[in-house]
């Protein structure tokens, strides 16, 4: 975090990059999926119906996430650089991959 915090404050000096982040980024870590986790369904019952998901960004809820503290459940974003609201055009939450947070 460390690193972070000293990289986000060279952003905030540039007038180029003033603008890309309001706060500080956060590095979240998760825990991976353990080979139980991976093989077994815990419920084989449980059929998601593709037309109950709706698009947009929500908390996963398991107990022991840490991402869930700071992710809201929201539907569309606003960009920081085009002031645009955009939709979000899927089903995110935080076992989503190779995501940017924006605060």
């Amino acid at each position: 975090n460390a690193i972070m915090k000293t990289a986000f404050n060279l952003l905030q000096n540039s007038q180029e990059t003033k603008d890309l982040f309001s706060k500080s980024p956060r590095v979240v870590f998760k825990k991976p999926a353990n080979i139980k986790q991976m093989l077994v369904c815990t419920d084989p019952l449980k059929k998601e119906n593709k037309e109950s998901q709706s698009f947009g960004c929500k908390p996963c809820q398991k107990p022991r996430c840490g991402t869930c503290k700071i992710m809201s459940t929201i539907q569309n974003f606003k960009s920081n650089v085009t002031n645009h609201v955009y939709p979000i055009k899927g089903t995110i939450n935080c076992d989503t991959k190779n995501l940017i947070y924006q605060f």
